[in-house]
């Protein structure tokens, strides 16, 4: 037994070391804190969690309204970035002047999806589940808008929890929901519901999540994050390059399913980080979060900081 103990303490010493030496290899201080949810926009960010355990400290918040408040408190200990969705990103960075948006994380990726209707025109009337201040909400606002549907024509049922979502639709409690991948292409799928439109049909290609961190980690912790970004850029293309390995890696971890219900959304969501030229269509969606009164006046002009990318 005392030597079980002793072969233990020499393992944990190791991973201790090997931890140190490759923090200072790549002039690291401190692990980087990466706050995210479970959609599939965080597939460069879990690939990079799987690939250096040692550097990244996971933190699985799956509120993203919760995002903004948890990566203040994260960044006084050290490097904190968060994965949020844009709208809830355009709210908090307009709220808050220590925050910054300084890169992306996934393409489209969002539906609506119809219990037993099959277009927008045919929910007036009926209720529409989602994520208040969203880009769920954001997304089904502007699809209604398409189709001629108005605000107040349809009831918006809020959920802060993506898992609630879906069981409130399975169970009939709503008509609609707006919802991320995988699970929207699992409802359609696996559930026999109808694919009412996505994002990428309505904006085009478009980000959906992207990288918040704050100011005084730009300027304390500015090594942590170009290296954090080379490594999701190295990710990205690892998605792209060996789609059945990630997927395979992945499904277990992160999405509790099996690797073909991740492999048979990769073309409606795919990985990005340099996202500048997309900056467009951010504000563009800053005006409806401004028309549904979620934020006042224009967008602070500091609320990009691209640097990271350049």
């Amino acid at each position: 037994m005392k030597k079980k103990s002793i072969i233990v303490t020499i393992f944990l010493v190791v991973i201790g070391l090997a931890t140190i030496l490759l923090l200072e290899s790549i002039k690291i201080k401190q692990k980087i804190i990466l706050i995210h949810t479970v959609s599939y926009s965080n597939a460069a960010a879990f690939e990079t969690i799987l690939k250096y355990p040692n550097i990244i400290e996971a933190k699985f918040i799956p509120d993203p309204a919760k995002h903004p408040e948890t990566l203040l408190s994260e960044s006084k200990r050290g490097c904190a970035v968060s994965v949020t969705p844009f709208a809830n990103a355009l709210i908090a960075v307009q709220r808050e002047p220590k925050l910054r948006i300084i890169a992306g994380s996934g393409l489209n990726g969002i539906s609506m999806i119809g219990r037993t209707v099959s277009t927008a025109k045919d929910l007036k009337g009926k209720k529409i589940g989602t994520s208040k201040g969203d880009s769920l909400e954001v997304f089904a606002i502007e699809l209604m808008d398409k189709a001629g549907v108005q605000l107040g024509d349809y009831e918006l049922i809020y959920f802060s929890d993506p898992f609630e979502a879906v069981e409130a639709i399975k169970a009939a409690r709503i008509d609609a929901v707006t919802h991320v991948e995988p699970f929207a292409t699992v409802l359609v799928d696996d559930n026999a519901m109808k694919r009412i439109g996505t994002s990428e049909q309505l904006w085009g290609t478009h980000p959906d999540a992207i990288l918040l961190t704050t100011e005084s980690c730009l300027a304390e912790h500015r090594a942590e994050l170009e290296w954090l970004i080379k490594a999701l850029k190295e990710a990205e293309k690892t998605i792209k390059d060996e789609p059945d390995k990630v997927a395979e890696n992945l499904a277990k971890t992160f999405y509790n399913m099996p690797a073909e219900n991740l492999l048979r959304i990769l073309k409606r969501q795919s990985p990005r980080i340099d996202i500048r030229e997309y900056e467009g269509f951010l504000l563009e969606r800053y005006e409806t979060l401004r028309r549904i009164k979620y934020v006042d006046g224009p967008l602070r002009s500091d609320a990009f900081d691209w640097s990271l990318l350049k």
